[in-house]
């Protein structure tokens, strides 16, 4: 039972991994829209920086759920 129990999980931890990742993604392509829209540049550059760092958390939480999948991180 404590195995069935640990997959499901596992699979709702996977789950919320991936859709934390596409939800920075889809803010990060709407903040793009606003920059496209900006007629400051220093505001502009801000938000450009900001971008990165959504990519790259998003990124990060790909790579967790694929640790999981691979079994480099086990749920207990």
């Amino acid at each position: 039972m404590k195995d069935m129990s640990m997959k499901w999980t596992e699979q709702r931890l996977r789950k919320a991994l991936k859709q934390m990742a596409n939800d920075q993604e889809s803010a990060a392509v709407e903040i793009m829209r606003a920059v496209e829209r900006s007629s400051d540049p220093r505001l502009a550059q801000r938000l450009l920086e900001v971008i990165e760092r959504m990519h790259q958390g998003a990124d990060v939480l790909r790579s967790i759920d694929d640790d999981i999948a691979s079994g480099v991180i086990r749920c207990q």
